[in-house]
Parts: structure tokens; C-alpha cells; sequence
């Protein structure tokens, strides 16, 4: 019986959507040095066939894609015998890549998000509220709010309600993360969350306090990637809750994707990356889409 096995592979963005660019895979054999396989793809090429894979000596191979405009991934595969396999390897976006982004239109987004908009007011009042705030916005902060209220919209506690109802209003908005004023009632669901295991108390040293409050604790949702980080701080005098809300990558990308270590950045996760992580772990959608730069075949 022939030992010979065989490979089709896929390359797809996180919408599972082919990827127009060019993308190289390589598939090398993990013990042989000869048994080395290549194929490219480009918009007019949506599969590398492989055939006639060496199976041998365990048939263990890496399976290495690189893509332009995408963060490269590998992966192993192992192959019994004559075995055929079909994958589908998910690559995230290279935000450095990114030429444009699409947003939804203030019209367009969730009626939570357009109220707590115009109850809003960031940058000490220098920006209108609502509309006019939320346009005003750069697209990093936009994509931030929108990561961020898309995992807080989807974070519900035992009464149902989500973690964003309780968000009165805005108080700074970033790239990596917002300032909210907050209803107490929410820091006491999180408590109730902390007790049944949906959330988990974490250090929030490296967290800032904002003037004339006192930080009174820092949680993370249990999530193996793609966390979402409240860290609470109380004013002095008349006892209002703050917080800060991120969403933690935690070394995301390397571990949901596999991206090479070498692709990776050591500084604060990129909101196109937790967009990434959002969509691929856990079917949340922020709502947003990118234009790639052009470099197809």
C-alpha cells in the first residue's frame, strides 16, 4: 500500500474569506531533509494541491504559509499512510498593511452605543457629543470603541444584562482602550462574576488613575484569548466608579493563529489585532472592515 499522502490548502482571512494576495506555502517534512513542498496563491489561485506527500517516518511536516499584507502562520500536520486532508488556515490581517477602513455609519451602529455617544463628552468637553464625537474620532480610537463595545455588549452577567448597559458615557477614547463613567451596579455584577468564575482578579498596576480617585480592583473575563480587562477606581469624595476597559491579547495572536514568533510585536496589542482575535475566538464581530493594499497576481 503506498505510503504517498496528499494536501489541499486554503488561506482565508477572518471573515473565512479567500485572500486576494499573494500567499507562499511551504510544507517540509520534519525529519527528511528532501521532502520539501511549495505552492503559491494569488487572486486567480484559490488552492495549493500537494500530492504525492512522502508519508514516511511518521509523515510529520510543518506547514508554513506566508502571505503579503497578512502576519505568516505554520502549523504541523501529520499524515497516516495514504491519508488525504483538506485545511483552512486562517491568517490575521498585518495592520501596517491596512490602506483603509470602512465604519459603520453613526445611523448604522447599535442604539446602546449611539445613547451612551451622546451622553458623551471626551478631550474635557472640547468635542460634541454623538454624532459629531463619534466622527471625530481617528480610526484607530473607532476601531478601539468598537472592539471594546462589542466584547462589553457581549460580556452578560446572571440578570442578562450586558457589561456596556451599565457605561453612562465616555470619558476618553483609545486605540487600546476607553474611559467610562460607570453605574455602581456594575463593579457589584462583576463582583457576582467573580464568585461564579466568569471573571478572574488580576494586578492593575499597570493601569492608570485618573485625578481624585482611588483604584479599587482590576478583572478579566475567563476567555482563554481575547479577555476583557475592567479595572475600576472610585472618587474620593463623591464615590462615582470609573473604568478602564481593554481587551487583554495575552499573546493572542501566537496562540490562536500561530503566528511566527518574529512577526510579532512586543508593544500594545493594535486594535486591528484584537479585531482579529475577536472574530476568529469567539464569532464577535466589531463591525468594520479593511481595504488592502494591492499586491495581488
Amino acid at each position: 500500500m503506498s505510503k504517498n499522502a496528499s494536501l489541499i490548502v486554503e488561506v482565508i482571512d477572518t471573515k473565512n474569506r479567500h485572500i486576494e494576495n499573494v500567499a507562499d506555502v511551504r510544507l517540509s517534512h520534519t525529519v527528511l531533509s528532501d521532502p520539501r513542498y511549495g505552492c503559491t496563491l494569488g487572486a486567480h489561485k484559490k488552492r495549493c494541491v500537494f500530492k504525492e506527500i512522502d508519508a514516511s517516518q511518521g509523515g510529520r511536516y510543518k506547514l508554513t504559509v506566508f502571505p503579503l499584507c497578512y502576519r505568516p502562520v505554520s502549523q504541523f500536520v501529520s499524515f497516516n499512510g495514504g491519508e488525504s486532508k483538506h485545511l483552512r488556515i486562517q491568517v490575521p490581517v498585518n495592520p501596517e498593511c491596512v490602506s483603509a477602513v470602512t465604519f459603520p455609519q453613526f445611523d448604522e451602529l447599535p442604539d446602546i452605543l449611539q445613547r451612551c455617544l451622546d451622553r458623551s463628552s471626551v478631550d474635557a468637553g472640547s468635542i460634541p457629543s454623538g454624532r459629531e464625537l463619534y466622527e471625530a474620532l481617528g480610526q484607530l480610537q473607532k476601531a478601539g470603541l468598537l472592539n471594546i463595545f462589542t466584547k462589553m455588549n457581549a460580556t452578560r452577567f446572571s440578570n442578562q444584562a450586558s457589561a456596556f448597559s451599565y457605561v453612562r458615557s465616555l470619558i476618553e477614547v483609545r486605540g487600546a482602550r476607553i474611559f467610562a463613567n460607570v453605574d455602581s451596579e456594575l463593579w457589584s455584577q462583576v463582583q457576582t462574576g467573580l464568585s461564579s468564575g466568569q471573571f478572574d482578579k488580576v494586578s492593575g498596576r499597570l493601569h492608570e488613575v485618573r485625578p481624585g480617585h482611588t483604584m479599587t480592583g482590576s478583572f478579566k473575563t475567563d476567555d482563554n484569548v481575547g479577555n476583557l480587562q475592567l479595572t475600576f477606581s472610585k472618587h474620593v469624595e463623591n464615590g462615582n466608579y470609573i473604568v478602564d476597559a481593554d481587551i487583554d491579547d495575552a499573546r493572542g495572536l501566537a496562540h490562536l493563529f500561530q503566528v511566527l514568533n518574529n512577526h510579532l510585536r512586543n508593544q500594545d496589542s493594535h486594535p486591528y489585532d484584537i479585531r482579529e482575535i475577536l472574530l476568529s475566538s469567539q464569532l464577535l464581530d466589531p463591525g468594520y472592515d479593511f481595504r488592502m493594499r494591492e499586491e495581488k497576481v
